[in-house]
């Protein structure tokens, strides 16, 4: 019998969060109608016997754990939880992020009332100390869904939409390997380009939880930074290169973050390889949600290489300095 919903949990080191996202996907109503699909990609901590252990005590809940024999990254994992769901809706679940009670019920029922290939919901993202909601607006007319997207004015997360897995399969939809940096963004564009019907609900059902990163050294987030590079090269060339402004504006935002990350994380050479890349980012400079402080650096960063290699220098002094103080 073909389950409602196939739900694909990617995990990697999450043993503090795994039980919550657990717990609230098993509150959910039409539970025992769906699969979970939970793919450990190689964690270091307890995640993977955590969740073991919550999922074997759950009778009539179906599931299935797999186990990569080396660590794929986000975009494999998902692809390899996609190869094997039967369910006619497929939604994905980070494992640090948990659910509302009627999260799957929601989705189901609306998609399965507008017929829809891709139904949405509203988000909530939760910092240490505060909390932040993203509603969600998916337009039915897809030329507008692309220009929300491209403005900023909806969000690209999947955890948030409900898939028909008949829409996927048909259009052998997959996610791009070894691109686990804006690989929702990637999907979600490749999605569009097959003129999905799309819907949302305005309701607040997924709780995207933001993780504290401080464990991740320089080295690597600048190898982060510099897989963003990939991503945004590969949206830029199935994209061809559209000339429209609010796509155009979108990409320069996007290299502004990596340039930025990049150059605030590496040493001279790396500064150095990229203080002149991608001269179009200065125009969306004054709009980024970028500090002030990195603002003023990089709206000058074309003056003199070494002027700029110090007012970095100063500029980790004076954050470190505050930190510690």
């Amino acid at each position: 019998m073909q389950k409602k919903i196939s739900i694909i949990i990617p995990l990697y080191n999450a043993e503090k969060y795994i039980e919550k996202c657990l717990l609230s996907i098993f509150n959910n109503k039409i539970i025992f109608d769906c699969e979970i699909i939970l793919i450990d990609d190689c964690s270091t901590d307890r995640s993977l016997s955590i969740a073991k252990n919550l999922l074997e005590n759950q009778k009539n809940i179906s599931y299935s754990i797999l186990i990569n024999d080396k660590n794929l990254g986000s975009a494999l994992t998902r692809q390899k939880g996609l190869n094997i769901a039967i369910g006619k809706y497929v939604i994905f679940i980070d494992s640090d992020d948990y659910v509302e009670s009627d999260y799957l019920e929601k989705l189901y029922i609306n998609a399965e009332l507008y017929n829809a290939d891709i139904m949405g919901c509203s988000v909530v993202s939760e910092f240490k100390n505060y909390s932040k909601i993203y509603p969600e607006y998916l337009p039915e007319d897809l030329n507008e869904f692309k220009i929300q997207l491209f403005t900023n004015k909806i969000h690209a997360w999947l955890p948030a939409k409900l898939f028909n897995l008949n829409f996927i399969k048909n259009n052998k939809l997959f996610f791009e390997p070894n691109l686990n940096i804006y690989e929702d963004l990637i999907f979600l564009i490749r999605c569009l380009s097959y003129k999905p019907k799309v819907k949302s609900i305005n309701l607040v059902l997924y709780h995207y939880v933001q993780r504290q990163s401080s464990y991740m050294n320089s080295k690597i987030r600048l190898q982060k930074a510099q897989q963003m590079e990939d991503s945004i090269n590969f949206i830029v060339k199935y994209l061809e290169l559209s000339d429209s402004n609010n796509v155009l504006s979108y990409i320069a935002s996007k290299k502004l973050d990596v340039k930025s990350k990049i150059i605030f994380l590496g040493d001279f050479k790396t500064i150095k390889s990229y203080i002149n890349k991608w001269p179009e980012t200065l125009n969306v400079l004054k709009e980024s949600k970028i500090s002030k402080y990195k603002k003023i650096i990089l709206s000058r960063i074309n003056c003199n290489i070494y002027l700029t290699f110090l007012l970095i220098k100063l500029y980790k002094f004076a954050k470190k300095f505050k930190i510690k103080k």
